[in-house]
């Protein structure tokens, strides 16, 4: 018995071929999608936007990974992808700290406070785990105001008489971008633990006052309600934002580097209990700013740039 196959034209062969090569490519495509989308959080569009720009999340919204606390123990929780630490009686500052240092960049976060709860944001710290002060060298004392220097303080705020600073024994140090309502310096910036006292605005002054009168407007700070801090720090220049309005702009060489916190101050009894909240927090990458060129470096450029007009 003799077996007969059907005619298949080299056309209809073909259309198959491609027939089968796309179900496949769509299939391949799909599933590459589908893991880069898994990859991504699942928002992978606007993560992918994010990236790009060079942002970085450091809270992963479920877990304390890639940070360390300092201080009293079990302040900070996670909770609903927030998170929240809350004040314990005591004469301790706690602060939950990144595992990272980092020198120049942007962070963003959002926060949400009680009226009478005291914060703050930490940016270019460290920790002394030394029952000891600690001397710390080549940071520079403030300038002392007018009333200081009248009472004979020429030393400079955080000095001791020799005129130098030191950080305080087992204790997180460095710019606090401070977070309450009185009297009315969110987004100042305070020196932590170097007695240095306000960095910015400096205390006693007209920007000091209208710095405050700001910061007291219930139409900027808002308790109870998320809102938005944004810290720029590249090389001296350090500069605050809450909700989009500029607050502090200051130059300060203190500290170059260090790790970011969130602190929960130390409380009364009646302000046990109270707490902060803490939630999208990123933080990119800035380029160092170049130092200012010195005098023999600017000659030097001239000279040549005369050369090369010549």
């Amino acid at each position: 018995m003799k077996t007969v196959f059907p005619r298949i034209s080299l056309l209809s062969l073909l259309s198959l071929s491609t027939l089968l090569w796309g179900q496949a490519a769509a299939t391949g495509n799909a599933a590459e999608n589908a893991a880069g989308d898994a990859a991504a959080g699942g928002t992978g569009a606007v993560v992918s936007a994010d990236t790009a720009a060079g942002w970085r999340p450091l809270f992963d919204g479920k877990t304390l990974n890639g940070w360390v606390e300092r201080g009293l123990n079990g302040v900070f929780s996670v909770e609903d992808g927030v998170i929240v630490g809350t004040t314990k009686i005591g004469r301790e500052n706690t602060f939950l700290c990144t595992v990272r240092d980092y020198a120049d960049f942007e962070l963003e976060l959002e926060y949400k406070v009680p009226e009478r709860m005291n914060s703050g944001v930490q940016i270019r710290s460290a920790f002394n785990p030394s029952k000891k002060p600690l001397p710390l060298l080549g940071v520079p004392p403030l300038p002392v105001s007018a009333a200081d220097a009248a009472k004979g303080k020429g030393a400079g705020k955080g000095a001791r008489k020799d005129g130098k600073v030191f950080a305080s024994p087992n204790h997180v140090y460095g710019y606090q971008v401070e977070i309450e309502f009185r009297p009315g310096r969110t987004a100042g910036i305070y020196d932590e633990a170097r007695r240095r006292g306000w960095v910015f605005p400096t205390t006693g002054t007209e920007q000091d006052a209208a710095f405050i009168k700001q910061g007291r407007d219930r139409s900027l700070f808002k308790p109870g309600e998320w809102q938005k801090l944004r810290v720029v720090c590249q090389g001296d220049r350090l500069r605050t934002w809450l909700d989009g309005v500029p607050r502090a702009d200051v130059r300060d060489a203190a500290s170059a580097t260090g790790f970011i916190a969130l602190q929960v101050h130390s409380a009364p009894p009646r302000d046990a209990g109270l707490q902060a909240r803490f939630r999208n927090i990123r933080l990119r990458p800035l380029p160092p700013v170049a130092p200012p060129a010195t005098p023999e470096e600017t000659a030097a450029g001239d000279a040549a740039a005369h050369s090369a007009a010549r």
